[in-house]
């Protein structure tokens, strides 16, 4: 089903469904293969210091352990571990609002 290697991307590793086009659902689970983001609530988790991230951000263009737009157009994205990462950066968000606001 499907083209092998539609608009230049090549599919890694085994797959069973490949769709060039639009997928409908009303329910989708991903069975996550990653740590899930209970990490930043460890205690010895350190949140970057906020001129870190930001000299990071400038230099390039993203957030850190996010992919850039050239990596994921040329790599795709997993979707359990990109779920993860985003929930850690909100995490991590909440904290620093916290710690700034009281």
């Amino acid at each position: 089903m499907g083209k092998p290697s539609p608009n230049g991307y090549t599919f890694k590793g085994t797959r069973t469904l490949n769709v060039l086009g639009v997928i409908i659902a009303d329910s989708m689970r991903v069975a996550l293969s990653n740590n899930w983001a209970d990490y930043v609530f460890a205690d010895d988790y350190k949140l970057k210091p906020l001129e870190d991230l930001a000299k990071y951000i400038k230099t390039n263009k993203h957030l850190p352990d996010v992919p850039s737009s050239d990596e994921v157009a040329r790599d795709g994205i997993e979707l359990g571990a990109m779920n993860a990462k985003l929930l850690a950066k909100n995490r991590r968000a909440a904290f620093v609002y916290i710690a700034t606001t009281g």
